[in-house]
């Protein structure tokens, strides 16, 4: 697995003292790579509760994947027909936002890790954005971040408190990945988006000497994926060869459609 850290800064000092009290899904503990700690070769080690439904029937879906369109195509020039050139492409790598498939991703933090996959090296810069969907589109984004090419592949990580922006409980704010080829026709970039909500925890959260499995594990079980993804992420960083974290990290990505990522 490559993990490349953009902004990521020491979110376990945030994260590692709190846990989730009402609810705190499975629990386990980590303190020697490749120690289930009592677990069975077959147990989950962790499971993500998806939220309930939010929007309303016929409202857009939450997230989009790798190869959707920032901006819209440029019209066809001299009419029925008449196409712009087609040009080899510069840039073949994709983009994936590491969020669930045709959901959201859920944080109790005002500046969440955000996490996303760059399917192969490349020489093309990637611009970061994120937006307020009450806002009119003409206006600038909350945020914007360009990261100048080149960049390997693998799992990125931008914290929000590099961009100094504050998530609002309750909206729904866009954030989007594009890998810039075409900077005359952004419509012709590839791009993925998706959304994060900040929302207010629902039961009391109190210090705890917790392990990094247990916290990911009661934020994933109380639906809470930005949080979850991220505590996995920074634990994995800070130990590499920390099997338990890293099963744990395929299961998390396999249960919400990411299988294909989560052995990078």
């Amino acid at each position: 697995m490559t993990f490349r850290y953009l902004a990521l800064a020491a979110v376990s000092a945030l994260v590692a003292t709190l846990i989730w009290v009402a609810t705190a899904g499975p629990a386990g503990a980590e303190n020697a790579p490749g120690s289930d700690s009592g677990r069975g070769p077959d147990a989950q080690l962790i499971i993500y509760n998806p939220p309930l439904p939010h929007c309303p029937t016929g409202a857009p879906p939450e997230t989009l994947g790798a190869g959707t369109r920032l901006h819209p195509r440029p019209p066809v020039e001299g009419g029925r027909g008449v196409h712009h050139e087609v040009r080899p492409r510069r840039c073949s790598a994709t983009v994936q936002a590491l969020v669930p498939v045709d959901s959201l991703g859920l944080t109790v933090h005002a500046q969440p890790v955000l996490l996303w996959y760059l399917s192969k090296d490349t020489e093309c810069r990637i611009d970061l954005t994120l937006s307020d969907p009450r806002r009119p589109e003409c206006e600038l984004p909350l945020a914007e971040k360009t990261l100048a090419g080149p960049l390997r592949k693998g799992i990125h990580a931008v914290q929000l408190e590099s961009l100094g922006v504050h998530l609002e409980p309750g909206v729904s704010n866009v954030w989007a990945v594009e890998v810039v080829e075409n900077v005359e026709h952004r419509a012709r970039n590839e791009a993925a988006l998706a959304r994060v909500r900040r929302i207010s925890p629902r039961v009391e959260l109190r210090a705890d000497q917790s392990t990094t499995l247990e916290i990911a594990s009661s934020y994933a079980a109380n639906g809470v994926w930005c949080d979850a993804i991220a505590t996995l992420f920074d634990g994995i960083g800070r130990d590499p060869k920390n099997d338990v974290l890293r099963r744990a990290w395929r299961e998390l990505l396999d249960q919400v459609g990411l299988a294909s990522i989560a052995g990078e």
